[in-house]
């Protein structure tokens, strides 16, 4: 297969703060595993995992709880050997120490940054991010590990 026809597939399994009791999105762990194999096998190589509740009733709400996180994020790798969890740090407002807590607990291969959640210094007209050696972003810095976005 020539290089230009290859692609890097992603399936978002539940979308942002989606109802299931409006719309058929996994919620535990079992139905994440269940949906990530269906996509794995479909070609799927990235899970985008946003982390619910697991009280009856609060599936559409976040959960920043480790030991929810590393449940779920467990039971996807069970269910598809090899795939990248790409976990997500989307909050409202500049507190990240719920989705810290949850990166430093899973170590997902990649992590979302939402920007419009995210206010970071600028410097040298960009914005920066800086890798710290427990995976967990902080704010500018410099030396390995520092990734950098265009602002």
């Amino acid at each position: 297969m020539p290089a230009h026809d290859k692609a890097i597939l992603t399936c978002a399994l539940t979308g942002v703060l989606t109802d299931p009791q409006q719309h058929p999105v996994p919620v535990t762990p079992q139905q994440m595993a269940v949906s990530a194999r269906e996509a794995f096998n479909a070609g799927a190589s990235i899970m985008h995992v946003h982390l619910r509740q697991q009280v009856p009733g609060k599936g559409h709400l976040p959960s920043w709880d480790p030991e929810v996180a590393a449940t779920i994020v467990d039971a996807i790798r069970a269910a598809c050997p090899g795939v990248i969890i790409n976990l997500t740090t989307g909050v409202i407002g500049p507190d990240i120490s719920g989705p810290a807590a949850c990166i430093r607990r899973v170590k997902p291969e990649i992590a979302g940054l939402q920007r419009r959640h995210a206010e970071l210094p600028e410097a040298e007209g960009r914005r920066t991010l800086g890798l710290a050696a427990d995976g967990v972003r902080q704010p500018g810095g410099e030396g390995a590990g520092l990734s950098r976005c265009d602002a």
